[in-house]
């Protein structure tokens, strides 16, 4: 694109279905279209993990903002416990990022997380 965005004001909300949102803001001259990417970072084996919880594409004219939501499927959440077996969700909470890109980091804050087991 010709132009640049702005990320601001991301909140994010738990429950069953978690939802996360964010304002985007064309601040370049011509019109454009931004796609913020949602990532959280869940605790694997030891190791910090970076997922990709979802995406929204936004077209913008010049100095146009608008609010971007996604719904976050839980199953990406959780990780595999081979001594349940299954699929689990750790109380807690674990950073929202958003950007243009996995390396991007345009904004942040946490979702929380209440404990729960998942059926594959």
């Amino acid at each position: 694109t010709y132009t640049r965005f702005g990320y601001d004001a991301l909140s994010a909300t738990s429950g069953k279905a978690p939802t996360a949102k964010v304002r985007v803001t064309n601040q370049g001259k011509v019109a454009g279209v931004a796609v913020p990417q949602f990532y959280v970072t869940v605790r694997v084996r030891g190791q910090d993990v970076p997922r990709l919880v979802g995406w929204q594409r936004v077209a913008l004219a010049p100095g146009e903002s608008r609010t971007v939501s996604i719904t976050i499927d839980p199953r990406l959440l959780a990780v595999y416990d081979p001594a349940q077996p299954g699929w689990r969700i750790d109380k807690g909470r674990v950073p929202l990022v958003v950007g243009e890109h996995a390396g991007d980091t345009q904004a942040t804050t946490e979702l929380a997380l209440a404990p729960r087991r998942l059926k594959p």
